[in-house]
């Protein structure tokens, strides 16, 4: 991605540097997402703006400038603040009003609480206290017996139906048990058969020991296999393969499988590279580089890639000539330097984009 940056335009004299700076217009300047032009005719705070004709000049606001919310009828501060006064004195004048009833209201509770004699709350409160006590102690312990009777009678009656409950489940799991079809009730008859037949039982459990030996048995017979197809696998009928090699001059060494060992001679491939060829006849050379001669004219990778080679790919002549004869017909041409370390060897003309 391309970075944009800010330069200073500057021409060598001879002796220093003269600073360059171009005359742009409003128009030449370009904006970003976070720079842009302040247009009287546009922004504005609150309807002022920063312009009074073609004079710049600064914004002061008030309160009655100031709008609660972006809404279009919404009031400003300066009202908002005014209402605000008219609403307090409005519940200041309410809470007097209020607090005059409550304590009227408070002065006729007191009267009804502490009122003439026989009249009052409080009074009527104790007459009620004592009546009930009365009534206590003129009922007698015959009469509070009778009733604890009748809470024991429930109590009974409530075991006695939890006890036929229990007796009533019992009976429905043993017919459900006894009922079950033969799918579901292989555990019944299994329990059954044993209790029933003892010799039926005493067979089972024979035949049981007597596959356990069979097992036994098949198992034994499979380690004889294992162990005599081990043992064949050492012998020479199963290794008439090569499994070792080695050579030594024109002389190859095999070794079989069974351990004896054989030779086969070969024919003499050594083969002398002399001259030019001489070091690079072991190993692969570098990828993608030019060849050249070295200083004992022997073959050698040079530093310039094939890529590089491409460039000369059409020249038809000497490539410095073709500079030279560039530079000479335009004498005008200076040099153009860029950043932010001052040049060095400069004449007069040269260019520096300093940043």
């Amino acid at each position: 991605m391309a970075t944009t940056k800010n330069a200073t335009y500057k021409i060598y004299n001879g002796t220093d540097w003269d600073t360059i700076y171009f005359k742009t217009s409003a128009g030449q300047v370009g904006e970003s997402s976070s720079l842009v032009f302040l247009r009287p005719g546009t922004h504005k705070v609150n309807g002022k703006t920063f312009m009074n004709g073609s004079t710049h000049q600064g914004i002061t606001l008030y309160a009655t400038d100031i709008k609660m919310s972006s809404d279009s009828d919404a009031s400003t501060i300066s009202a908002s603040v005014n209402d605000l006064y008219v609403w307090r004195d409005s519940i200041s004048g309410q809470l007097d009003s209020m607090s005059q009833d409550y304590e009227n209201r408070i002065s006729e509770l007191e009267e009804a609480i502490t009122g003439g004699e026989g009249t009052g709350l409080l009074e009527t409160a104790k007459k009620y206290t004592d009546d009930e006590i009365t009534e206590f102690a003129n009922t007698t312990l015959t009469d509070r017996l009778a009733g604890y009777a009748t809470t024991s009678a429930l109590n009974t009656a409530k075991s006695g139906a939890i006890s036929e409950a229990n007796s009533y489940t019992d009976g429905k799991i043993t017919a459900i048990l006894n009922n079950a079809p033969e799918a579901y009730n292989t555990l019944g008859e299994i329990a059954t058969w044993i209790q029933n037949d003892k010799t039926g039982a005493a067979a089972m459990s024979n035949t049981l020991a007597t596959h356990t030996t069979q097992i036994s048995t098949l198992t034994s017979d499979y380690n004889d296999v294992v162990e005599a197809l081990e043992g064949k696998a050492d012998s020479t009928d199963l290794n008439p393969y090569i499994k070792g090699l080695s050579i030594s001059g024109k002389t190859i060494t095999y070794t079989k499988g069974d351990g004896t060992t054989g030779t086969l001679t070969t024919q003499d491939t050594t083969y002398t590279f002399n001259g030019a060829v001489s070091t690079i006849k072991d190993n692969n050379l570098t990828a993608s580089k030019a060849l050249v001669s070295n200083a004992s004219g022997k073959v050698a990778v040079s530093s310039v890639t094939s890529t590089e080679l491409g460039y000369l790919s059409g020249v038809t002549s000497a490539i410095q000539t073709q500079l030279n004869g560039k530079q000479a017909a335009n004498a005008n041409i200076r040099r153009i330097f860029e950043g932010s370390t001052t040049p060095t060897g400069m004449v007069s003309g040269d260019i520096w984009l300093s940043y």
